[in-house]
């Protein structure tokens, strides 16, 4: 859950050009109240999703390029869907700040939060850019 709540508030803050403070805030301040009205109790690590949204927007500029020298000649940057750049931004975060969590690990909890976004073609370029990035930012 912590991972796609991650994406969910980088992705906001990329759409609203927010800093990671302030995208905090929004989101703890909404979901606080969501979970009062539906009475619900998700769990989630608001440590680790202040971190990944932390660095994924504090250096957004070097995970862009991080990203784009993994695409293809046929891609660039700009035509990434949002979601899909949300989700590779928070992916290459976690890469970075936590080295001890295994490859594979990180890999397939974002191609799960890829499939609550996309059908699986989507899923399948997603897949082929997070082992690109993740090799290389481990090796």
């Amino acid at each position: 859950m912590s991972r796609l709540i991650s994406v969910q508030v980088v992705f906001s803050a990329g759409q609203r050009d927010m800093n990671a403070e302030h995208a905090m805030s929004e989101f703890l301040e909404s979901f606080s109240k969501d979970m009062a009205d539906e009475g619900a109790g998700v769990q989630f690590n608001k440590k680790k999703i202040t971190r990944i949204v932390q660095k994924a927007i504090q250096d957004k500029k070097t995970l862009e390029e991080i990203i784009s020298s993994h695409l293809t000649e046929n891609w660039s940057i700009d035509r990434l869907d949002p979601v899909l750049l949300a989700i590779l931004k928070c992916a290459a975060s976690e890469v970075l700040l936590d080295p001890k969590t295994d490859m594979p690990i990180i890999i397939n909890e974002y191609l799960n939060v890829g499939h609550a976004f996309f059908e699986k073609p989507q899923v399948v370029f997603l897949n082929g850019i997070l082992e690109k990035i993740v090799k290389s930012l481990r090796s």
